[in-house]
């Protein structure tokens, strides 16, 4: 099965149902939903998307609620430190495909 690693953006786009994204994004999420990729967050995701779903609907047990809604759908990705510090070894010109990489390598051996 294929890995999908949802950047924060998209997350939010759908749990706040922001304009013009959300349509986008919600058409990513059911791939998840169906089983046709397997889906990742970041731990790192969490707090994000608690914080600015918290900042804006002004409502603790909302936005709690809706962090659970993720994560019926997307697993926490389970990437170490010394993943990290592999990824950043890799001369690339951006970081975002070596922590890709580090979390696919990770999720390949059961991480």
């Amino acid at each position: 099965m294929k890995l999908l690693l949802y950047d924060t953006n998209v997350i939010l786009d759908i749990t706040l149902r922001r304009e013009p994204y959300y349509q986008d994004a919600a058409r990513i999420a059911i791939l998840s939903e169906k089983g046709f990729v397997e889906g990742y967050i970041s731990a790192s995701t969490i707090t994000d998307i608690y914080y600015v779903t918290h900042k804006t609907i002004k409502d603790k047990k909302n936005a709690m609620g809706l962090l659970k809604n993720v994560l019926k759908t997307a697993s926490i990705a389970a990437v170490t430190e010394d993943e990290i510090f592999q990824a950043i070894e890799i001369d690339w010109n951006d970081e975002e495909p070596c922590l890709f990489r580090a979390f696919r390598r990770a999720a390949a051996y059961g991480g």
